[in-house]
């Protein structure tokens, strides 16, 4: 906006050299120039005078880099404007304005990223959902350039203009040739990325029938074989689900990590599809989560709308929503489980509202997607398939259903009504108890100074990590800077301090999933500090309270070790080895199935081999409750990564013999249809597939 009003400005002031014969002041430019540069210095100093100043020092660098050269575009924009025509200077303006911004629109359409550099606006780094952002080198590099570009075609076009001279052809051909240019090193410099760029990031091809994954070296051949396992089997199933035939092959490319991620493709801690391209682009360390979302979004590209396959509309909740609806799974519970746990604990969404617009941002994005995702599957169940393609198709939700939007509604709020949930507070504040974006304090600041804090942390400046972990919470309460603080203090023996500073805050987390996290931590510390008892207290009511699988079973594994309270001593303080030795002596009785995950978790951190992990499973497994099919649930995917897909199949069997929750029951008999298939097809796949380095 700002360069478009310096522009705007800059043609009335050019043209008087053309249209009179006393020339205005020099200064006059310049003048208006700061005062518009200045207008939203004061809009953003005076606003953080009410609501706080994040950082001063990377405000200004924001204002400076981003900011302050948009007048310099402006009139170079506006000069441009008058040497080419000599009339309707504003026109031509806005469509110089449109051409640049079009850059954005190529470059999202038909390269493999989603962030962007741009003249007018500076840059953007993907999605709302990576908080953090900073005047990077490259940044500050790609403003340089900028300056440098328009502010030589401003200084020689304007003596152009003082003499009178127009150059239409020559200066049409230079700027031309020079943004060519750019664009061509544009990829080299990190500005932009092409399939060129991609694949020289990206060298490892692997092919199967319906994929050809792109991915970096370090990742382990076992790890991609894996990935385009189920990648079959996930592309069977949205097939069958949606009611259609994927016509393409769909490239996947996978990341080594989210920096790599960033850095090349955008959107660091979002893993992203492109429907219209048939591409998924995803981390080395999400995809097990992420994969079959992003598969549904290539797949309902068959029936989608447009030039990006999606829904009409561009609707994000309809997007989105189908997609959720196709997975069903969230965090091992079935999506309309999570939309009636949110809905009967009071955290509700006005979905009439999420399906308007990009209203489905303004929630927490757990919340958009899980909502979006049980209503749409409610249609699908209710109203059949066709239904949904149709609605998806055109955005018209009236002509597609032939009722009242507010009527199904009334019907679908009634169905969640109508699930039995006990005890279900706890898990709803863990799952929904959370702030969107737009309502955090400093996010983005925050983000990046937590970044450096950990990095500090990692590489052993425990007092630098310290002093920035204490600047964090002195402007924002953030559960990763106070646990953070919490560690530097537990680093130099100060167990007393780490307790008192979690103490101290804890309060401030209540209906939130850091209250339980930090719950947990605080009792670890206890114990570790002689004060068993209250300790005991804490793990008791975390299990009591079981606001998820993970923090069940860690505590109730930290309940059975207190009973010996050296042994708990030994496990918290000791390596991941020291901890594994521990809980095979405690199952080499009997089983204790809720130690089951936290043993595979460390058999992978230890890379132990399969063979011998398998050795402490010889007695027999009895499954009667939801601990032990809980265990033998994840073991069954354990054994799936590791290509044992027979006796995968068998726990996956073994672990549907508890069947007193619905919701839970279904997760198991998707997990055992995988391990069929796995079985059945395996071989299949790996015969046809091809990997080339």
């Amino acid at each position: 906006l700002l360069s478009f009003l310096s522009a705007i400005y800059s043609v009335s002031h050019f043209k008087k050299y053309l249209e009179q014969k006393n020339k205005p002041n020099p200064f006059t430019l310049f003048k208006i120039n700061m005062g518009f540069l200045l207008v939203p210095f004061l809009i953003s100093v005076g606003n953080s005078f009410f609501a706080g100043f994040c950082s001063f020092y990377d405000g200004l660098l924001f204002y400076l880099v981003i900011t302050a050269p948009s007048v310099i575009i402006g009139g170079a924009i506006a000069i441009i404007a008058l040497n080419i025509l000599s009339r309707f200077h504003i026109l031509l303006v806005c469509l110089i304005y449109l051409g640049i911004l079009s850059i954005t629109f190529f470059e999202l359409y038909y390269n493999p990223q989603v962030f962007f550099f741009n003249p007018i606006y500076g840059y953007f780094p993907g999605t709302i959902y990576d908080e953090g952002l900073s005047v990077s080198s490259k940044l500050f590099l790609y403003r340089c350039i900028n300056i440098i570009f328009f502010g030589y075609i401003l200084l020689f076009l304007r003596r152009q203009l003082k003499e009178k001279k127009r150059s239409n052809k020559k200066t049409i051909f230079v700027i031309l040739f020079l943004s060519g240019v750019f664009y061509y090193f544009s990829p080299s410099l990190g500005f932009s990325t092409t399939y060129g760029r991609l694949n020289s990031e990206l060298p490892v091809t692997l092919k199967t029938k319906n994929f050809i994954i792109h991915t970096d070296r370090a990742v382990p051949q076992e790890e991609l074989k894996l990935i385009a396992l189920n990648q079959e089997f996930y592309l069977q199933q949205l097939e069958r689900f949606f009611e259609v035939k994927q016509k393409e092959k769909i490239h996947s490319f996978i990341f080594r990590n989210n920096n790599q991620k960033k850095n090349v493709f955008g959107s660091g801690n979002a893993d992203v599809a492109k429907p219209w391209l048939n591409n998924i682009y995803l981390s080395i360390d999400s995809w097990e989560h992420t994969l079959k979302h992003e598969l549904a979004h290539c797949v309902s590209a068959e029936f989608g709308s447009g030039i990006f396959k999606v829904a009409a509309g561009f609707n994000p909740a309809l997007i989105e929503g189908i997609a959720e609806a196709a997975d069903n799974s969230y965090d091992d519970n079935e999506i309309h489980f999570m939309a009636a746990l949110a809905y009967n604990n009071n955290y509700k969404v006005n979905i009439s509202s999420i399906l308007t617009g990009l209203n489905f941002f303004s929630n927490t994005s757990s919340l958009g997607y899980i909502y979006s995702g049980s209503f749409i599957r409610y249609l699908i169940n209710n109203y059949g398939i066709p239904k949904i393609k149709q609605y998806y198709t055109t955005n018209d939700f009236e002509n597609t259903y032939g009722i009242q939007l507010e009527e199904i509604l009334k019907n679908y709020y009634a169905f969640l009504d109508g699930f039995k949930l006990e005890d279900s507070e706890d898990k709803a504040h863990y799952y929904f108890g959370r702030r969107t974006i737009f309502s955090k304090v400093c996010p983005r600041y925050v983000s990046d100074r937590l970044q450096d804090g950990w990095e500090m942390f990692n590489g052993s400046n425990i007092s630098g990590a310290r002093s920035t972990f204490k600047e964090i919470l002195d402007k924002s309460d953030n559960y990763s800077a106070l646990i953070g603080l919490a560690f530097c203090f537990e680093k130099i023996d100060s167990l007393n301090s780490a307790i008192n500073v979690i103490s101290d805050k804890i309060s401030l987390f209540e209906k939130t999933s850091y209250k339980y996290n930090l719950m947990l931590k605080l009792a670890d510390l206890k114990a570790k500090s002689d004060k068993l008892n209250e300790a005991k207290a804490l793990y008791f009511e975390i299990a009591d309270k079981n606001p998820n699988s993970r923090l069940k079973y860690i505590t109730d594994l930290r309940i059975k070790l207190s009973k010996e309270p050296e042994n708990l001593v030994n496990y918290l303080t000791g390596s991941d080895y020291d901890k594994y030795f521990i809980l095979g002596k405690l199952n080499s009785g009997k089983y204790y199935y809720y130690s089951f995950p936290v043993l595979i978790n460390l058999s992978e951190s230890l890379q132990e081999n399969y063979n011998i992990f398998l050795d402490q499973f010889q007695k027999r497994i009895i499954v009667n409750d939801y601990n032990s099919s809980y265990g033998t649930f994840l073991l069954s995917k354990y054994m799936m990564k590791n290509f044992d897909f027979l006796l995968a199949r068998k726990m996956a069997g073994l672990s549907m013999r508890f069947t007193k929750d619905a919701n839970y029951l279904n997760i198991l008999e998707e997990n055992y249809k995988k391990t069929e298939w796995f079985y059945a097809n395996s071989d299949s796949v790996f015969a046809n597939m091809n990997i080339q380095y």
